[in-house]
């Protein structure tokens, strides 16, 4: 009976490990990786060339599809390493990547909500907390705070 105790509980803790869908982008081989980020990008183009009117979807398709086999190819393994496709926003790197240099390049783009970065437009001003020009700061916190009691 205990053996077969035993069977169960080892067969429902094999079961119940199981490994993720999503592989770990940086243990794949070069190749594996090119592949995928080749079938993205062409997916990418297809819908580009789908709503571009400077030129036939067939040329368009073709172009594209060219140049980023060629830039892919000239990638190095840290940089697909960072163009890991699981990541927030996959889909913008890849194609910044791959189509780099590119004649259209600037025109699939196109920010939809501005950034949430906002710049410094006027003179910055001193930050009283990190910015004081006194050199005595130490000393005087040390004396400020010998001066408060302790409740321990």
């Amino acid at each position: 009976m205990t053996h077969y105790l035993n069977i169960v509980i080892t067969m429902s803790l094999v079961l119940s490990c199981s490994g993720s869908a999503i592989p770990m982008w940086e243990f794949l081989s070069r190749g594996e990786k090119m592949s995928h980020l080749y079938s993205m990008f062409a997916k990418q183009v297809s819908s580009y060339c789908k709503t571009n009117i400077d030129a036939s979807a067939a040329k368009c398709k073709r172009d594209l599809l060219v140049y980023g086999v060629d830039k892919l190819e000239r990638m190095t393994d840290l940089h697909l390493d960072a163009m890991d496709p699981y990541q927030r926003g996959a889909n913008d790197i890849i194609w910044d990547s791959m189509m780099e240099g590119h004649r259209s390049s600037s025109s699939k783009k196109q920010e939809s909500t501005p950034s949430p970065i906002r710049e410094p437009t006027g003179p910055y001003e001193k930050n009283p907390l990190f910015d004081d020009d006194n050199s005595n700061d130490y000393t005087q916190n040390q004396a400020a705070s010998s001066s408060i009691p302790s409740f321990a």
